[in-house]
């Protein structure tokens, strides 16, 4: 079953970049995974934040505020949530609008900054409250596990010393929640323009909007820029009223949705699950510079181990289409970075040269590469666009004289 297919069902499962990093810190982090799902913690967590709400909030009764609660219990039973319900009204500054889960296992416990009832017509509060109760569906769902990661990624991400991978997964999962809650939202409604104009109320207080015009807007966003979301713990507005949109007209709607928040594979920026893709990719790249039995030389098996310390010659084909897919979805900085891996390879065993050069610079081609590698490799070799192209003159010939060599 596709994630299209999971994310329309009526128990709204976790889109495949929450379910992929839970999966991922079940392997790798299991002492922290294990801890964060553990019932002690989760009992010290319930009584924490049951003292917060109290000493923070004021609290909204049934009687007073019977539409809150009704709207609520529609949503909740939309999602097929049973538990009691408590919504709270919290402090705001100025005249900001806004609505939050406060997760509690057993409970539905909302919290209400701002005259939303103002604001919002009936189908936009339902929306908002429905954004809210999705959070809790999400939490609840497989045993938990989607709050285990985000307590799990939330502490990690906190700590001063914490790997920009770490910090870089917390912040994109938190992406994904957000999103999963706002198609939690479109789920209970079912009006599309409503869940996206309470969005745009709550995020910048206008009392009235045009939910095309604003999509128009987003689409301008988007076709100028393909660097992903740089929200820090909401997708940017204009992208989530995108996804809300794809998500109604179905198609594939999460992979564009996924390449949407993501972005292009970057060097400088990687989550956990790109840390792995990355180190695949160049180990594979370096499978395929060293193919030829000439490239096996102890200086360049050296080189591979300062990549990879435990790297072994394999006689196994490379999963090349593997690595075209990441080169096809990578930013420039990741295809100099796997530039310069070839430029070691290309120039590390002084009595390979020049022929690991012509090797490097072939493989460059064949991966696409070529436009990224070849003014690192004449900057290194000092070398101009008239020497490269006579390096290559008679590629083959000098490979096959290599390896040749290399059998006597």
């Amino acid at each position: 079953m596709n994630d299209i297919e999971q994310a329309s069902e009526q128990d709204l499962a976790g889109l495949k970049y929450q379910s992929d990093i839970c999966e991922h810190l079940k392997t790798h982090e299991k002492g922290l995974w294990d801890w964060f799902s553990s019932d002690r913690f989760s009992e010290q967590y319930v009584e924490h934040q049951k003292l917060e709400l109290l000493k923070s909030t004021f609290r909204l009764s049934q009687q007073s505020n019977a539409r809150l609660y009704q709207i609520t219990e529609k949503a909740c039973e939309a999602l097929g949530i049973n538990c009691d319900v408590t919504l709270y009204q919290g402090q705001a500054a100025g005249d900001g609008l806004n609505a939050e889960l406060l997760f509690l296992p057993e409970d539905i416990a909302i919290i209400l900054r701002g005259d939303i009832l103002a604001k919002l017509d009936e189908d936009e509060l339902l929306a908002v409250l429905a954004h809210e109760t999705a959070h809790h569906k999400l939490y609840t769902i497989d045993n938990g596990q989607y709050f285990t990661a985000m307590r799990v990624l939330s502490w990690c991400g906190s700590q001063p010393d914490c790997p920009i991978p770490f910090y870089e997964t917390a912040r994109r999962y938190q992406l994904f929640t957000e999103i999963y809650a706002d198609l939690g939202s479109l789920h209970v409604t079912g009006q599309w323009q409503a869940t996206i104009s309470s969005l745009i109320k709550v995020t910048t207080g206008l009392s009235d909007v045009v939910v095309d015009d604003y999509l128009s807007q987003a689409d301008e966003v988007l076709d100028k820029s393909d660097a992903g979301s740089q929200g820090s713990s909401h997708p940017e507005t204009y992208m989530r009223a995108k996804v809300l949109s794809m998500a109604e007209e179905g198609g594939q709607w999460y992979q564009d949705t996924a390449a949407l928040v993501l972005g292009k594979l970057d060097v400088v920026s990687l989550d956990l699950l790109d840390q792995i893709s990355l180190s695949k990719a160049s180990k594979t790249l370096i499978a395929l510079v060293t193919e030829q039995p000439c490239m096996r030389t102890e200086t360049l098996e050296a080189m591979a181990q300062q990549y990879f310390p435990k790297y072994e010659w394999t006689e196994i084909s490379p999963a090349r289409d593997e690595l075209i897919s990441v080169i096809e979805s990578s930013k420039d900085k990741t295809l100099e970075y796997l530039s310069y891996i070839l430029l070691d390879f290309a120039t590390a065993d002084p009595e390979l040269e020049p022929v690991s050069a012509v090797i490097a610079f072939q493989l460059a081609q064949a991966l696409n590469l070529d436009s990224i590698f070849e003014p690192i490799l004449r900057r290194e070799l000092k070398q101009t666009k008239g020497d490269i192209k006579n390096l290559l003159s008679d590629a083959q010939g000098k490979i096959e004289a290599a390896n040749h060599a290399t059998k006597k």
